[in-house]
């Protein structure tokens, strides 16, 4: 009798075991899972994409749209980008990349997601707006010039 109390002991021990075993592996499972969302690309129809996905496509060097103003983006831009104001944009489709990924910003992604909308329906099926803008691309440390 006096052996039974230290059998459930054990047992008990052993469960306790088990379950930070089952634990760990299932937080170890969410990281990898994390990380690997965080190097995918975005997927089509993903209209808003944050910074580092942006970099992302930037890096693959997608078709990069600025729909601010002339004076926006004399004082910055994203190298590269093309400037297509927002109020021209509907008369300058023709200068866009139809089947190119187009990434669209402005200041603050409101204008880039208008110019989102309306380049999906002007047929254009992958296109990104980056989120809060420019202003999110500077405060991750991505280059302007």
């Amino acid at each position: 009798m006096k052996n039974q109390p230290a059998l459930k002991r054990k047992t008990t021990s052993d469960q306790i075991f088990r379950t930070g075993i089952f634990t760990l592996l299932f937080v170890v499972i969410l990281l990898i899972s994390n990380l690997a969302a965080c190097t995918t690309k975005p997927a089509v129809g993903t209209l808003i994409v944050g910074a580092p996905d942006a970099y992302q496509l930037y890096q693959d060097d997608v078709f990069v749209l600025d729909v601010r103003t002339a004076e926006e983006y004399q004082e910055s831009h994203l190298p590269g980008a093309t400037l297509i104001p927002l109020d021209q944009l509907g008369a300058r489709y023709g200068e866009l990349p139809q089947n190119e990924t187009i990434l669209v910003y402005c200041r603050s992604g409101n204008r880039s997601l208008e110019a989102v909308y309306l380049l999906e329906n002007a047929g254009f099926n992958r296109v990104h707006s980056l989120d809060r803008g420019i202003k999110n691309w500077i405060q991750h440390g991505y280059e302007v010039e």
